[in-house]
C-alpha cells in the first residue's frame, strides 16, 4: 500500500547496542561464508534476527570498520534492490 514501509526492518525498533550487535553479527556471518556476499544480504538477515539500525545507512560504518580491521575485504559485484538495481561491490572474509 502507498505510504507503508516496504520491509519489516522499517517496522522494527532499533537495537539498543546496534554497533556492538551489528559488528558481532557481521563477524559471524563472514566467518560462515566461503563466497562473496552483498552487504544488503547481511543487513536483511540481521534485521530478521532482530538487529536493526535506527537508519540502515549506519551499517556503512560497520562494514568499513570491519574492512579496516582486516575482517572482510571487497569482492564481487552485486545488483542491489535498495539502490534501484545498481551494481555495487560486495565483501568476503579476509
Amino acid at each position: 500500500m502507498k505510504g507503508e514501509p516496504m520491509n519489516s526492518e522499517a517496522n522494527a525498533a532499533p537495537t539498543a547496542d546496534f554497533t556492538g550487535a551489528a559488528r558481532a553479527y557481521l563477524e559471524g556471518f563472514a566467518r560462515q561464508r566461503a563466497e562473496a556476499f552483498s552487504p544488503e544480504e547481511v543487513v536483511e538477515r540481521a534485521a530478521a534476527d532482530g538487529i536493526v539500525a535506527h537508519d540502515p545507512r549506519s551499517w556503512g560504518r560497520i562494514f568499513s570498520d570491519a574492512a579496516r580491521d582486516g575482517l572482510i575485504r571487497r569482492a564481487g559485484l552485486f545488483a542491489r534492490r535498495t539502490s534501484n538495481g545498481s551494481i555495487r561491490p560486495g565483501w568476503c572474509r579476509a
